[in-house]
């Protein structure tokens, strides 16, 4: 079934920031949990009618834990000009890069910082006029879990979900496209971090973005009645797709597997990436220079 664009919060960010469709889910089988806390899964999307996968903001975070790195609080976003931004596309973009934020502190168990990204979030879901899709009990029960990481994420997935609804009833796609943008880069930002330390897990999950960021532009470049493709966030965009374009893209051939009882031979190949320490450092900086100029 095709995916809409607002349905795309529900699996970019509510697939990354909850561990089971309820709260009771904490008592939900390993093996699903092992499903959910999978860093090498990711969401295939479809966006007018172009198909792309991209990792969730809570599969990237557990790609940098399982490189064994120490938490970045540094790498995450300021939010001190949370009340200078304004405009949908401003807002609906930094509300997708601090759900991003919220993932990986929730994870590293930083309670208190995914507490105040929270907020942040819902302070720029009431200025986008999405804030009747929250439910007026579910702030207090952050505050209550704000040392628990499970129910944390898990309660921030109830809200992406109600946000969700909110949009595809009331047809707001462009909102649903700018928070998606902000969690690929955030996500793919905090990836480029970790991979400066060289490990390899992060360059190469960096380097698969290729494919994402060319699909996400066009996409983004189509919406009609939108500023964003005349804004500066655009150009940014556009000249982070095109340094993407000299990512390596080659393709490996596996093992020939003969099922003995058939007597059928399977062939199978990936695609693998190559990026050059120079082109990850300018990538780098594009995403971060991005990134200030949206909420900064």
């Amino acid at each position: 079934m095709k995916t809409t664009l607002s349905h795309l919060i529900c699996l970019v960010l509510v697939s990354g920031l909850l561990l089971s469709c309820e709260e009771q889910g904490l008592t939900s089988s390993q093996k699903e949990k092992d499903d959910q806390l999978d860093s090498n899964k990711t969401a295939i999307l479809s966006m007018s009618g172009k198909l792309f996968s991209i990792p969730s903001p809570l599969q990237t975070a557990i790609l940098i834990r399982e490189s064994d790195l120490s938490y970045m609080n540094e790498a995450l976003s300021d939010m001190r000009s949370l009340d200078e931004l304004s405009g949908n596309m401003s807002q609906a973009i930094a509300l997708g890069i601090y759900g991003t934020d919220m993932a990986y502190a929730s994870l590293y168990e930083d309670g208190q910082a995914a507490l105040k990204y929270f907020k942040a979030i819902e302070k720029l879901s009431d200025n986008l006029g999405i804030s009747g899709a929250i439910d007026a009990t579910l702030v207090s029960r952050l505050g209550a879990n704000s040392a628990n990481a499970d129910s944390l994420l898990m309660l921030s997935g109830s809200f992406f979900r109600a946000a969700d609804e909110y949009l595809k009833e009331n047809q707001r796609t462009d909102v649903a496209a700018y928070i998606l943008l902000g969690g690929w880069l955030e996500s793919t930002l905090l990836t480029a971090k970790a991979a400066e330390t060289g490990a390899e897990t992060s360059l190469k999950r960096m380097a698969e973005q290729k494919e994402s960021i060319h699909t996400l532009y066009e996409v983004l470049n189509s919406l009609e009645n939108s500023d964003f493709a005349k804004s500066e966030e655009m150009k940014l965009l556009s000249s982070l797709n095109n340094l993407y374009k000299d990512v390596e893209r080659r393709y490996e051939l596996h093992e020939v597997e003969t099922d003995e009882n058939s007597k059928m031979s399977r062939i199978s190949s990936s695609s693998a990436y190559d990026m050059s320490d120079e082109l990850r450092t300018e990538i780098t900086e594009l995403l971060g220079e991005l990134r200030k100029r949206i909420i900064a």
